[in-house]
C-alpha cells in the first residue's frame, strides 16, 4: 500500500527537557537537506495508545480510519491538511512515512521531530520502525536544576526517567539507528561532535549557520524560530556557561538527590562523581523519597493497565 517516498529518512531527537534537544533540532533544521518539524508527532503516539497496536502491526479499515482522523485533526491545528488516503497505508509506520513525505521537499534527505520519548517507547520505535533516534544526554544534576527552575517541580520523576533512558540506551548502544550524544561534548567540542553526528546521518553539517531555526510546514511558508529555549542569543549557541552549574550548588537538595539516584549512570557515561558522599541520615532520607516515587509510578502504571484491560473487556460482545 505504501506509495510515498522510500528514500526519505526519518529522525527523532529524543531526550529529557533541558538536555540540549532544542539546540540540536534548530541546528539540524538550518541544514540543507533536513526538514525539521515541531508539533507533529503526538498524533501518532496518540494513535498508538488508542489502538493499542505496534507501529508495524496491520490495521483493519476501522483502525486506519481512527488513526487517519487523529493525525488529520492534529495537523489541521497547525494548518497543514493531510492528503493521505485511507487505502494508502496498512500500518501506523506507513502512515507516519506517508505524512512526513508530504511535508518534505524533493531535495530533503531527512525529516524529523523533537520530543520526549519514554524509554519503553524508544525501544519499540527502534524495533518496529525504520526511524533513526538521536538521544541527547545531559548531566542529570545540571538538567534537574534547570528543569526545576523552569517548571517548579517534578525532580524525582525527572531523575527516574533519566536513569531509565540511559539504561535503555546502553542496552541498545550497538543499534545502527540509535546515536547518543552528550550535551557537554556538544558544547565543549562542537566541531568534533557535529562531525560524528554528520557521519551518522550521512550529511555534512555546518556548525556556523547564520540562524538556528525550525522549519515548519512548507505548504504555508516556512516559519523560522530564531530563539533557543536555553540560548536566547543564538550567537552563543556553544557557550559553555551552562556546564557544571551543579558544582556551585552542592548543598542543593536537587543536586544531592539527582546525583545520588543517577550515580551509577553518571559513572557509566563518564560524568564527574559527587565530591561529597552522603551521610547515613541523608542516604536514608533520599532512599525513602526514592521508594515513594517509584511506588507511585508503579501504582499509576498498574491502574492504567487495569483500565486498558477493562476497556477491552467491555468492548467484547456479551455472550447470549
Amino acid at each position: 500500500m505504501n506509495s510515498g517516498r522510500t528514500d526519505l529518512k526519518r529522525l527523532i531527537i529524543v531526550g529529557l527537557p533541558r538536555s540540549g534537544t532544542t539546540l540540536v533540532a534548530t541546528l539540524l533544521g538550518a541544514q540543507a537537506g533536513i526538514h525539521f518539524l515541531t508539533d507533529y508527532f503526538p498524533a501518532f503516539t496518540e494513535a498508538l495508545r488508542r489502538l493499542e497496536k505496534p507501529w508495524n502491526a496491520p490495521l483493519d479499515q476501522r483502525q486506519r480510519r481512527i488513526a487517519l482522523a487523529l493525525v488529520r485533526d492534529q495537523f489541521l491545528r497547525v494548518r497543514h491538511p493531510v492528503l493521505v488516503k485511507l487505502d494508502a497505508f496498512a500500518t501506523l509506520d506507513e502512515l507516519h512515512q506517508q505524512v512526513l513525505a508530504e511535508l518534505a521537499a524533493k531535495s530533503d534527505a531527512w525529516i524529523g521531530h523533537k520530543l520526549l520519548l519514554p524509554p519503553a517507547d524508544l525501544r519499540s520505535t527502534l524495533a518496529e520502525t525504520s526511524i533513526h533516534c538521536l538521544l541527547l544526554v545531559r548531566d542529570v544534576r545540571d538538567a534537574a536544576l534547570s528543569f526545576f527552575h523552569r517548571t517548579g517541580g517534578g525532580v524525582e520523576r525527572y531523575a527516574r526517567n533519566w536513569c531509565e533512558t540511559l539504561r535503555v540506551a546502553r542496552q541498545l548502544e550497538t543499534h545502527p539507528r540509535l546515536l547518543a550524544l552528550r550535551f557537554e561534548d556538544l558544547l565543549e567540542s562542537p566541531e568534533f561532535t557535529l562531525a560524528a553526528l554528520g557521519r551518522w546521518l550521512g550529511v555534512a553539517l555546518d556548525m556556523n549557520v547564520s540562524q538556528l531555526r525550525f522549519q515548519r510546514s512548507q505548504a504555508h511558508g516556512t516559519t523560522h524560530w530564531s530563539e533557543n529555549s536555553a540560548f536566547q542569543d543564538v550567537k552563543g549557541r556553544f557557550d559553555r556557561q551552562p556546564l557544571g552549574r551543579w558544582r556551585s550548588q552542592l548543598d542543593s537538595p536537587i543536586v544531592r538527590y539527582a546525583g545520588w539516584v543517577g550515580r551509577r549512570e553518571l559513572e557509566d557515561w563518564g560524568y564527574e562523581a559527587m565530591p561529597r558522599s552522603l551521610s547515613p541520615r541523608e542516604r536514608f532520607s533520599l532512599s525513602c523519597l526514592r521508594a515513594i516515587e517509584v511506588t507511585e509510578h508503579r501504582a499509576h502504571d498498574s491502574v492504567s493497565a487495569a483500565g486498558r484491560w477493562l476497556k477491552r473487556r467491555l468492548a467484547r460482545p456479551l455472550a447470549p
